[in-house]
């Protein structure tokens, strides 16, 4: 799975941000994304929506217990996500 730096660079800040969050999932969708980030950020936002908080890997994971190709997924997204550098999106 190959996945657009940028992507990763916007979905580490909907994830590890509750403001920026929940203005995402106000006025956007998962359609944004490439397809290869569309389950996992379909899987996010719902969660999103629904509690109005960000879910860490953890609640994801309990989320997809049972399904061992969605939990596999989640994992390698979230490995994909350690490595991205998030810079102050308000600088320059």
């Amino acid at each position: 799975m190959t996945l657009n730096q940028l992507d990763l660079v916007v979905l580490k800040t909907i994830i590890t941000s509750r403001k920026y969050a929940l203005e995402y999932v106000h006025d956007c969708n998962e359609k944004l994304f490439q397809p290869d980030l569309w389950r996992f950020v379909k899987f996010s936002i719902d969660y999103i929506r629904a509690y109005k908080e960000v879910p860490t890997k953890r609640v994801l994971l309990e989320r997809a217990a049972g399904n061992s190709s969605l939990t596999e997924y989640i994992n390698t997204v979230f490995s994909k996500l350690e490595g991205v550098e998030q810079k102050n999106l308000l600088e320059n």
